[in-house]
């Protein structure tokens, strides 16, 4: 077609066109395009100036004649047998594209479409070839297919995941390191729609997406997530809209950058753990109280170790691993109280690890973990960490850190706890020495207060209150008791503190037996330190001292002589120490001083108020007594009771068996009587032969009960004679009682008094009683 389009655009008027005419009419308008015409056996017949030009030929040169100089000899041959090879006379016409070297010297590339002309036995007379530098197109294309490389190997090589889906969600794209980072395949994320992707839908992945597409702006985000392949990671989220197709394209950069946010965590660990590690140490530099030391130290551990209990356990004298200082963090939830114990350094597998190797442990699941002796803690916790606290390789004691989740502590954890343990060690040192001066200084201070307090008093009752209050200042104890020699065989407990019921314990006498340890104490005049009773001695375990475990005693020593013992007590073992014991002996020496003077003072006040033939109360002191029983009953309305009470004929008495006989009969009348009333009755001498009884609460009935009991134990009494043999005296009682507002002292010792009188007047012997009005 091209052909006959060709020749009929080529043929002149009014002649039969020739071939030679139609193709030098074709080739010679065609100055932009190459065309050349040329035999099968690649002699060029005719070509057009683009021809030439591209051979360098300037005219009046041509390449007629030649064959297809355009293209390298070596390379001729072949071009002509593909050419020849692709037409026919069904189809005369083929292309290709070739690259020639200009006249410059420059690569070109030509575009030719081959035109075959047959005879009519269809052989082949000759070819036209017209071409089309496409060089620039060709440039391009290169360019185009070399940057389409560069992108494929940018993205298949970028460190960053890089996914494309289409608008209905499905993945078009993806890189390695987008599988790399989910810890998937290329294949597999290819197969993923991210509307179906549950990851995406858990954390907030999902709603970027869309909000992306849906408003065409880019969206970012950093999320911490566990894909759907099971890895969990940190990533970097952008989000993009691209046209791909006249559609939106949602394009995915992610960023894996859990190894960032992990440098970034360990950064942030590292400096809250130097700010912690600065501000404990200037806040243990700034107290050297071992309470507020211990406090300051957990209060740090908690902010570079998460924990749901921590505490700080000291080693004591006898080796035991006490709690000091305990702190639960609230915010975890805990909302149960942690009973801390204390246990054997020698029992403790973990403890005693710490202390020969100088290395913090951590236990990923302490019900599990052989070395794990177990307390109520396996209760409530899971996992442990803890480092010793060591100075100048002497462990003082350990930092405990505990967990309910079970493998939550790491051996940073542990090494974290090493650096703390590290920096409280000299500061518990210089705790434990300060509290040793300040006990010392308190211990002194207390002595001195003591000796300025217990001298200050008198009276008995307030000088063993004062002496237990000092006492507790400087020593710990649950019990306590003073007890001082009666006779040569017993002790006499004057004195407790820390007992339920103290006036079923007062007044008690332990035998001095050989084998009692206030007599070893007695008789060394040492103090004794047990450490366990109840593998000591059986005594000290009886009631009330059943819950005793460790006791301490020392001497009452007054002028050279021991007066008594002071007993300390405690509920736990070991709680005293030889210090202890040596406090307890220098207060021991001022409360013995004390004793002696309220003992002496006792004595001169007993003398002050009693009779000193009888003990009863004497006149003076009865009137102050009865004045206030008297106040009593009328303010309660309460009755009251009087008896005038004189021996019969005791001047014959005197007359025939003596003074001292006499004397004799007052001391039994007196003491009779006092067996014969209650203890609440306040039974005086009132003079002479003459006793008065003043009995509280007591209606007259029952106040004529008790005198005609007191009569006929006095009348059935023998009064040892000091010549021999035995003599008797019998009473006369006057009774007297009033109630309430009825109640006066005067009156009513008037009217027993007259009831007296009329005993007398009666027989005497007998009782008789005085009507108020």
């Amino acid at each position: 077609m091209l052909e006959q389009s060709l020749t009929k655009k080529a043929r002149p008027r009014g002649r039969r066109a020739t071939p030679q005419d139609a193709y030098g009419t074709f080739v010679l308008p065609h100055r932009d395009e190459l065309v050349v015409r040329f035999l099968p056996d690649g002699t060029i017949v005719e070509a057009n100036p683009a021809y030439c030009q591209l051979l360098g030929l300037l005219p009046p040169a041509t390449p007629v004649g030649q064959k297809l100089p355009h293209i390298t000899p070596e390379k001729r041959q072949q071009v002509l047998d593909s050419i020849l090879a692709n037409l026919r006379p069904s189809l005369p016409l083929s292309e290709g594209e070739n690259w020639h070297t200009g006249a410059n010297g420059e690569l070109r590339c030509v575009h030719w479409i081959d035109i075959g002309r047959y005879d009519e036995h269809g052989r082949l007379v000759e070819i036209i070839a017209t071409g089309r530098d496409i060089t620039e197109i060709k440039r391009v294309q290169t360019q185009l297919e070399e940057t389409r490389q560069l992108n494929q190997a940018i993205i298949d090589h970028s460190p960053v995941g890089i996914l494309a889906y289409r608008p209905d969600g499905q993945c078009v794209l993806a890189n390695q390191a987008a599988a790399r980072a989910v810890g998937a395949t290329v294949e597999q994320l290819l197969q993923q729609n991210f509307r179906k992707i549950e990851s995406w839908k858990k954390y907030g992945l999902l709603a970027l997406a869309e909000k992306c597409l849906r408003s065409g702006k880019s969206q970012r985000g950093e999320l911490a997530i566990t894909t759907t392949f099971g890895k969990s990671i940190w990533i970097d989220c952008f989000f993009t809209r691209f046209a791909s197709g006249g559609e939106p394209h949602l394009l995915l950069i992610a960023s894996d950058i859990t190894e960032r946010k992990q440098a970034e965590q360990n950064e942030r660990e590292q400096r809250t753990l130097a700010e912690a590690l600065r501000d404990s140490a200037a806040a243990l530099t700034q107290s050297l109280r071992l309470e507020e030391v211990l406090a300051q130290m957990l209060e740090h551990v908690e902010r570079v170790v998460a924990h749901d209990a921590a505490n700080i356990s000291l080693i004591n004298e006898v080796g035991m691993v006490e709690v000091a200082a305990a702190r639960e963090n609230a915010r975890m939830g805990l909302g149960e109280f942690v009973e801390w114990v204390a246990l054997p350094l020698q029992d403790t597998p973990l403890y005693l690890w710490m202390t020969h190797n100088a290395q913090p442990v951590w236990v990923e699941d302490i019900r599990r973990d052989p070395r794990w002796v177990k307390t109520r803690l396996n209760r409530i916790f899971r996992s442990y960490a803890a480092a010793p606290i060591r100075l100048q390789d002497n462990t003082l004691g350990f930092l405990n850190l505990f967990s309910r989740k079970a493998g939550f502590f790491t051996p940073a954890h542990a090494e974290r706890l090493m650096a703390f343990a590290n920096q409280a060690a000299a500061a518990i040192q210089n705790a434990h020495l300060y509290r040793q001066m300040e006990r010392a200084m308190r211990q002194t201070e207390a002595l001195r207060a003591a000796g300025l307090a217990v001298g200050a008093h008198l009276e008995l009752e307030e000088v063993l209150a004062q002496i237990f209050k000092h006492l507790q200042a400087v020593l710990r104890f649950d019990l306590a008791g003073v007890l001082l020699v009666r006779g040569d065989s017993k002790l006499e407990l004057i004195g407790v503190h820390g007992f339920d019921n103290p006036a079923q314990v007062i007044g008690q006498h332990i035998p001095l037996d050989a084998s009692h340890p206030n007599t070893v104490i007695m008789r060394t005049r040492r103090p004794l330190v047990i450490d366990d009773v109840r593998q000591h001695d059986i005594h000290l375990c009886l009631s009330p001292h059943d819950e005793v475990r460790a006791w301490l005693g020392a001497p009452l020593i007054a002028q050279n002589k021991v007066i008594g013992v002071l007993n300390l007590a405690c509920k736990e073992k070991n709680c005293f120490s030889q210090q202890d014991a040596s406090l307890a002996e220098a207060f021991a020496a001022q409360v013995a001083v004390a004793l002696h003077n309220a003992l002496l003072f006792a004595r001169v006040e007993e003398l002050a108020v009693t009779d000193g033939l009888t003990g009863l109360y004497n006149r003076r002191h009865f009137f102050a007594l009865a004045e206030n029983e008297c106040e009593r009953a009328r303010r309660y309305d309460k009755p009251l009771s009087l008896l005038m009470i004189d021996i019969d004929r005791f001047k014959s008495f005197n007359d025939s068996y003596g003074h001292l006989a006499g004397d004799q009969a007052l001391r039994a009348v007196a003491e009779t009587s006092r067996a014969a009333l209650r203890r609440m009755d306040i039974l005086a001498r009132y003079g002479g032969e003459e006793f008065v009884a003043l009995l509280p609460e007591t209606q007259s009935y029952e106040a004529r009960e008790a005198a005609e009991r007191l009569r006929q134990n006095i009348a059935a009494l023998e009064i040892p004679l000091p010549q021999g043999g035995s003599g008797r005296v019998t009473l006369s009682i006057g009774l007297a009682a009033a109630q309430g507002m009825l109640v006066n002292l005067e009156t009513m010792l008037d009217c027993a008094d007259r009831a007296l009188y009329a005993a007398k007047q009666n027989g005497r012997n007998r009782v008789e009683v005085c009507r108020l009005a």
